[in-house]
This record gives structure tokens, C-alpha cells and sequence, in this order.
């Protein structure tokens, strides 16, 4: 049975990421990684097929906690002026 990569590893990639203290242009270009957009695309395709379990929808539900977490960071960066360095 293959190994299910769970939401938390899409939860440690954006800390990790944000624990590099990413410039301001970083966060903006951020995306998840090219795994963690599959997965999440395999869950929304589970969901959509009625096959999704209850692990599974946690999970894609955490990804859409990053996912509206990530899009706030972005959107006040944008409203707010550069700092300058």
C-alpha cells in the first residue's frame, strides 16, 4: 500500500520556507512545491470522485488553510510599501 504524504509535510515546507526569512519579492513568488500541488490535486480529484476519506479531507483541508494563510501574507505585502533597506 503506498505511503500517504500527509498535509504536515506541506505545513513544515511554508515554515521552513518562512523560517528563512524570505524577502518581501520571495514571498510574493512563493508557491508550493511541485509534490505538494499534486497531492492536493489528487485529494481535490478524490473529493470530487466521492472517495475521499476522513484523513484525506483533513488533509486537503489543511492545505487550504496554508493555501488562504499564504494569500493574506501576499495581499498585505502588496497594499504595503517596500521597506527600504
Amino acid at each position: 500500500m503506498p505511503r500517504v504524504q500527509s498535509a504536515p509535510g506541506l505545513v513544515a515546507e511554508v515554515a521552513e520556507f518562512l523560517s528563512s526569512r524570505p524577502s518581501r519579492e520571495q514571498l510574493l513568488d512563493y508557491h508550493p512545491s511541485e509534490a505538494a500541488q499534486r497531492r492536493a490535486e489528487e485529494l481535490l480529484q478524490k473529493q470530487n470522485d466521492g472517495e475521499i476519506s476522513r484523513e484525506e479531507r483533513h488533509e486537503l483541508e489543511e492545505f487550504a488553510l496554508v493555501e488562504r494563510l499564504m494569500r493574506l501574507v501576499k495581499a498585505r505585502l502588496r497594499v504595503r510599501k517596500p521597506r527600504p533597506e
